[in-house]
């Protein structure tokens, strides 16, 4: 039975879905940072980087637009520009006496994974920003390692470079003891 309503919504996700191929160009991106407070003291010991997308007045919540920009292929780029964004926000802080020690924390979806180019991409940008490699977080979901064993040697050689690999928001999806 063909429901109008669906054929509105399916419109709405294209319009969305287009607009969001151009969001950085458009510069409708932008990043913002949390803190990462120890409870001890109330000190900082870093920063994780949040993406935000605003068009047209609107601004969209990640779970609207981070699924789209994973099945557009999109992500990948945006993925980058978020990482250069959090390398130079963390070149400024740790110039900041006393704020050396300083981390940023870094979300990578699922798709950026599956690029054969990924660990190269990740290691370039630190190295060009001049942050040392011991300072980047790059935060997983679950859901990127399910299929551990592809991203394994990327992850490897990440690790080896001394990038710290966290696993985000663990217990809401797989879980899985074996993963």
């Amino acid at each position: 039975v063909f429901d109008r309503s669906f054929e509105a919504d399916v419109a709405a996700t294209l319009d969305l879905d287009s607009a969001l191929s151009r969001a950085l160009v458009r510069r409708e991106m932008s990043v913002l940072f949390q803190p990462l407070v120890r409870m001890a003291d109330g000190g900082i010991d870093g920063f994780e980087a949040l993406l935000r997308w605003r068009h047209d007045g609107t601004s969209y919540p990640p779970d609207v637009f981070i699924p789209l920009a994973e099945r557009n292929g999109s992500i990948v780029e945006i993925g980058r520009w978020v990482l250069g964004e959090a390398l130079s926000a963390l070149k400024g802080w740790r110039a900041v006496p006393g704020h050396e020690h300083v981390t940023v924390s870094v979300n990578v979806s699922a798709r950026e994974l599956l690029e054969d180019d990924f660990a190269e991409s990740v290691l370039s940008a630190v190295v060009a920003s001049g942050v040392p490699a011991d300072r980047l977080v790059l935060e997983l979901t679950e859901h990127a390692l399910v299929d551990v064993r592809a991203a394994h040697p990327m992850l490897s050689r990440l690790r080896a470079a001394g990038i710290t690999i966290s696993v985000d928001d663990f217990g809401t999806g797989y879980s899985s003891l074996t993963q």
